[in-house]
C-alpha cells in the first residue's frame, strides 16, 4: 500500500522529445512505460479486497463458522481492508469488528438488520453514513478516525454507547445531533479540537436523564471552563464517571453544597458525609450490650472452671497426703509447668487486659496475701573508681601467666567443686516482695543477692580464687580488680577475695597468649627473610 502513491507519482507525464521521432527511441519509451504500468497494476492488485473467499479464509483462521448465516460475531479487524464488501450472506451478525483497517466509507451493511455493535475504530472515515437500515445499534465505536461532524444518527434511538474520541470535531454544533439520542448512557468525545468555553455545561445537561459516563477531557476549551467538574456533576444527577475518574457520593454532596453555600459549605458537607459513614458502620447499642454481657458470662465461666480445676487438684493432693503448692512444679523448673504457667497468664491478659489484670493482681495481693508479689527494679549502682582498672595498669601490664603457671591446688579444687555444684533451677531466683519495693536500703541488697543466687557460692568463691591465683605473681590486669565498697559490704560475710573473673575469660586469655606468640614468631621470620633478600640483592 505504501508503494502505490509512489508508483502513481512515478508514472511519466512528459511530452515526447525531439528524438522520439525515430522508431528506435520510440520503441524503448513504450517498453519503459509498459513496465511501469505493469508494476503499478501489480501493486494495486496486492491490496486486500474483502471478498467471500477471503472472508471464508478468515473465518477458518479465527475459528468462526464456515456457513455465513451462522455467525453472530464477525472479527475482520487488523486485515488491511480498503472497503466493506462481500457481507451480503452474513445476515445474522450482531457484533461486527472492522477496526484497524484502511476503510474510508461505511457501506454494504444493509442486510445486517440485527446488528447491535459496530466497531470501526482506527480507520479513515470522514463521516457517518449508510446506517439507516441498522436501527438496532446499541454500540458504535468510531474512535481514531477523521470525522468532523456527527450526522445520520437521529433515527437510531436505541443507541446507548458512542465513542468519538481522537477525531477532528471542532465545535459543540458538530455533535448537536447527540442530544436527540435520549438513550445514550456512555459518551466519549475526548481528544478532539472543541474550543468552546461557554455553554458546555448547558449542552450536556440536555442528556441529564440518561448519561452515566461522559469523557470530555483533553479538549482545548476545558481548561478555560470555570468550575468545570463541579458544575457538570450538579447538572448530570445520575453521572457516575466523568473524564478520568468516578463521581463518588461525597463528591456529589460536596458539589451540591458548593453551589448553595460556597467552599465552606462544601467542606462541611464532606465532614458530614464521613460522620454519617462512620456512624453507619458502628455496632448497634443493643448488640454491643449483648456482646458485652456474653463476654462477661464467658469470662465468669472460664474463671469458674479454672477454680474448679484448682480445687480438684488440691483435693487430689490432700487425698495423697501432699501439701498443695501451685508453684511447686514451676519453682522446680519443670518445662511443661513453666509453659502452662505462661499460658495461664497469657489467657488472663487476653481476658482482662494489661491494666485490668494489674488491678486484679493488686487486689488479690493486698486482700488475701496470695503468691502475687510486686517487683520494683532497683536503682542503678554507680561503678566506683575502685572497681575500674587504671589506664596506666592497662598500658604497662605484664604478660599473663600460662596454664602451667596456674596453681595446681586451685585447679584441683575447681574440678572437685564443679562436680558437686548442682544445676540452678527456677527456684534459685528470689522474688522481691512488695515490702521491699518502697525504696528501703535492704531493697538493693536483696536484689543483688537475687542476682548472685543463681550462680551459687561455689562458682563465686572458686572464680575469685582462680582470679587471685592467676594475677598473684604477674601483677597483670587482674591485680587491679578490687571489690567495690558496696559489693564488699554486701558479700562480706561470704568472701574477702577480689572481684570474680569468668572462667571463659581465663581460657580465652590462654589461647590468645599462644596465638600472640605464634604471630610474633611469624612476623620475626618474615622480617628476617626480607632482610636476607635485601642483602642478596645488594650483593648482586
Amino acid at each position: 500500500l505504501a508503494q502505490v502513491p509512489a508508483l502513481r507519482l512515478a508514472l511519466p507525464n512528459r511530452k515526447p522529445s525531439a528524438h522520439s521521432t525515430t522508431s528506435c527511441c520510440g520503441g524503448a519509451m513504450d517498453r519503459g512505460m509498459a513496465a511501469e504500468k505493469e508494476k503499478l497494476a501489480k501493486a494495486l492488485g496486492s491490496t486486500r479486497k474483502m471478498t467471500p473467499e477471503v472472508l471464508q479464509e478468515i473465518c477458518k483462521e479465527r475459528s468462526m463458522w464456515s456457513q455465513p448465516h451462522l455467525n453472530t460475531r464477525l472479527y475482520l479487524n487488523y486485515k488491511g481492508f480498503d472497503d466493506i464488501a462481500g457481507l451480503e450472506n452474513y445476515v445474522g451478525v450482531k457484533t461486527l469488528h472492522l477496526g484497524n483497517n484502511n476503510i474510508a466509507k461505511i457501506e454494504s451493511l444493509d442486510r445486517m438488520s440485527d446488528l447491535r455493535c459496530l466497531f470501526l475504530e482506527g480507520n479513515r472515515l470522514t463521516c457517518i453514513e449508510n446506517l439507516h437500515n441498522n436501527l438496532e445499534l446499541r454500540q458504535l465505536n468510531l474512535e481514531g478516525n477523521a470525522i468532523r461532524k456527527v450526522a445520520n444518527l437521529s433515527s437510531h434511538i436505541k443507541l446507548e454507547q458512542i465513542n468519538l474520541a481522537h477525531n477532528q470535531i471542532e465545535s459543540l454544533e458538530d455533535i448537536s445531533e447527540l442530544q436527540s439520542l435520549t438513550n445514550l448512557t456512555n459518551v466519549d468525545v475526548s481528544y478532539n479540537s472543541i474550543e468552546a468555553t461557554e455553554g458546555v455545561v448547558e449542552f450536556w445537561s440536555q442528556l441529564a436523564g440518561s448519561v452515566r459516563l461522559l469523557r470530555y477531557h483533553n479538549n482545548p476549551g476545558v481548561r478555560s471552563i470555570e468550575h468545570y467538574r463541579k458544575r457538570l456533576v450538579n447538572s448530570l444527577p445520575i453521572l457516575g464517571y466523568l473524564d478520568e475518574r468516578p463521581v463518588f457520593p461525597v463528591e456529589r454532596k460536596s458539589s451540591k453544597a458548593w453551589s448553595e453555600g460556597g467552599k465552606e459549605a462544601m467542606e462541611e458537607a464532606k465532614r458530614e458525609h464521613f460522620r454519617e459513614r462512620n456512624k453507619s458502620v458502628q455496632v448497634d447499642p443493643e448488640r454491643r450490650e449483648l456482646l458485652t454481657r456474653m463476654r462477661k458470662l464467658a469470662i465468669a465461666r472460664i474463671d469458674r472452671e479454672a477454680k474448679e480445676r484448682e480445687e480438684q487438684e488440691e483435693e487430689r493432693l490432700k487425698s495423697a497426703g501432699l501439701t498443695p503448692d501451685p508453684l511447686t512444679a514451676v519453682s522446680s523448673g519443670d518445662a511443661e509447668a513453666l509453659a502452662d504457667y505462661a499460658q495461664k497468664w497469657r489467657g488472663k491478659v487476653n481476658l482482662y487486659g494489661p491494666d485490668g489484670l494489674r488491678d486484679k493482681v493488686s487486689k488479690e495481693d493486698s486482700g488475701a496475701g496470695g503468691p502475687f508479689t510486686r517487683f520494683a527494679p532497683p536503682s542503678r549502682v554507680a561503678v566506683g573508681p575502685s572497681s575500674t582498672p587504671h589506664r596506666e595498669e592497662h598500658q604497662h601490664r605484664a604478660p599473663e601467666p600460662s596454664a602451667a603457671a596456674r596453681p595446681a591446688s586451685a585447679s584441683a579444687a575447681l574440678s572437685a567443686r564443679r562436680g558437686q555444684q548442682a544445676q540452678p533451677g527456677a527456684s534459685d531466683f528470689r522474688t522481691v516482695t512488695s515490702s521491699l519495693a518502697a525504696g528501703s536500703e535492704d531493697h538493693t541488697t536483696a536484689f543483688q543477692e537475687r542476682q548472685f543466687s543463681v550462680i551459687g557460692d561455689e562458682h563465686l568463691d572458686l572464680g575469685l580464687g582462680e582470679a587471685a591465683a592467676a594475677s598473684s605473681g604477674s601483677g597483670g590486669r587482674f591485680s587491679a580488680l578490687q571489690p567495690s565498697g558496696r559489693t564488699s559490704e554486701m558479700h562480706g560475710a561470704r568472701r574477702e577475695e577480689p572481684a570474680a573473673m569468668p572462667l571463659i575469660w581465663q581460657q580465652n586469655q590462654q589461647q590468645a597468649s599462644v596465638d600472640e606468640m605464634r604471630c610474633m614468631d611469624q612476623n620475626f621470620a618474615n622480617s628476617r627473610a626480607h632482610s636476607e633478600g635485601n642483602d642478596l640483592a645488594a650483593l648482586d
